[in-house]
């Protein structure tokens, strides 16, 4: 989907746009039931979601409502970490 979103346009990016963002928000309550993706850990699942989620307005990607609350708190969680912060490229 990040690839059709970057690399189409009109209603084939659009389209796109709208499944990644209606997909994330349907597995949003997982992103509440712990700090990280389903651990109280961060793991290697949150390092590979970590930068898709960070794209996510440049993509145009609006996250809101059911499901956001829990999912913007995740990426909270995770932008935070010193390690993420470290890892921004200008």
């Amino acid at each position: 989907l990040m690839d059709k979103i970057e690399k189409s346009s009109g209603q084939e990016a659009e389209s796109a746009r709208r499944q990644l963002r209606e997909e994330l928000l349907a597995i949003a309550p997982i992103f509440g039931q712990a700090p990280y993706f389903m651990s109280e850990e961060f793991s290697l699942v949150d390092c590979y979601l970590a930068p898709l989620l960070w794209r996510l307005p440049q993509l145009g990607i609006e996250l809101s409502g059911a499901g956001s609350k829990e999912l913007k708190g995740y990426m909270t969680r995770v932008f935070e970490r010193d390690a993420f912060l470290a890892s921004l490229t200008e």
